[in-house]
């Protein structure tokens, strides 16, 4: 999306849902085609988490200027506890003093990080931006909660299918909401008498590599699009493979590994000026953003010491108040394969 700074808006609530729409509709019709996939399961859930993605990247987009990337970066990880209240809440997931000691090292390391840039009045810290990025993460764990719910319910759901209902949803939602871009707001995109030819020129620039403006950075913008959605549709199907057979905070606790490499990437990215930013916007690597960093890092692999206990999990095994599986002692080891001796039988061999 860096290529096209100038029309982040429509860039994120509008070409790349469709061009993620059209990844994923092109194999669901070839599977259809080819009979392999059903789409006999209700849409609605569907439609629900395509427009909690939306709203999540709407609101998060909103703060883009106004927090440094490493801040957001670091933020974006308090998504493991709300996902934990939200999933034990509504799924009835049970944890264990690992994932308590994990969630709270994660929220240290956010604090780390978050308080003294907004104490101290960062520069590049907007305290109002902060709150909206933190609530924007609420309906992203909603959206992860309701895509577990729903594999739950109909493992036999296909990705693709899935994925292009909802990157349908996000292409309508991202329509409707488009005309946002004109409110009044600090670095705005677009006034209403030039709404034409903002759309005009992030279509030069995203599909044509055409700049329209000064400081437009047009040239690899098209690329940069079909790399992201490539890797997008990969991180996608393997997404709901690791929450169909796990669970959203299994995938989450994955998905937190990739932080000190987006990190190091990030900072790299910048130093060699391949990210460029517009006014307003700046990168400053700070210690307590790497103390920060490791902390949540840390607390990431505390939480994955033990895996967490989904409802399926509870009812299908025999668990004690640890979360360790109970097993049956026996004092003749021949009755432990679970004959059917009687009981003058078993008194005989014991």
């Amino acid at each position: 999306i860096n290529s096209m700074y100038n029309y982040k808006w429509i860039a994120g609530g509008l070409i790349f849902p469709v061009f993620g729409f059209l990844f994923f509709a092109v194999p669901t019709a070839y599977k259809l085609y080819k009979k392999e996939i059903s789409t006999d399961y209700p849409t609605r859930d569907l439609a629900m988490i395509g427009f909690m993605d939306s709203t999540a990247s709407i609101m998060a987009a909103l703060t883009i200027p106004y927090i440094s990337i490493m801040l957001n970066v670091v933020v974006s990880k308090l998504v493991l506890p709300i996902t934990m209240v939200l999933s034990f809440s509504v799924l009835g997931t049970k944890y264990f003093w690992q994932h308590y000691a994990g969630g709270g090292m994660t929220i240290f390391g956010v604090l780390v990080a978050a308080v003294p840039k907004m104490v101290m009045s960062d520069e590049n810290t907007d305290p109002l931006a902060m709150i909206i990025f933190i609530f924007s993460l609420v309906p992203s764990v909603a959206s992860f909660i309701i895509k577990e719910m729903y594999l739950k319910k109909y493992p036999t759901a296909d990705a693709f299918y899935m994925n292009t209902v909802i990157s349908m949803w996000q292409v309508i939602i991202g329509l409707v909401t488009l005309p946002l871009a004109m409110l009044p707001l600090p670095g705005r995109e677009v006034t209403p008498s030039h709404f034409g030819s903002y759309i005009s020129n992030s279509l030069k620039c995203q599909l044509g590599g055409i700049n329209s403006k000064e400081d437009d950075d047009c040239e690899y913008a098209f690329m940069y699009l079909m790399l992201f959605q490539i890797f997008g549709t990969i991180a996608n199907i393997l997404m709901f493979t690791i929450i169909r057979e796990g669970s959203s905070v299994m995938f989450i606790m994955a998905n937190t590994l990739k932080t000190p490499i987006t990190a190091l990437m990030g900072f790299f990215l910048i130093y060699y000026n391949y990210i460029k930013f517009t006014e307003g916007e700046s990168f400053v690597l700070t210690w307590l953003d790497v103390v920060s960093l490791i902390l949540v890092v840390i607390g990431s692999l505390i939480y994955a010491s033990k895996p967490e206990l989904t409802k399926d999990k509870q009812m299908a095994t025999n668990l004690d108040k640890d979360g360790n599986e109970e097993k049956t002692y026996y004092l003749n080891p021949l009755l432990a394969d679970g004959s059917d001796d009687s009981t003058e039988e078993k008194i005989a061999n014991l």
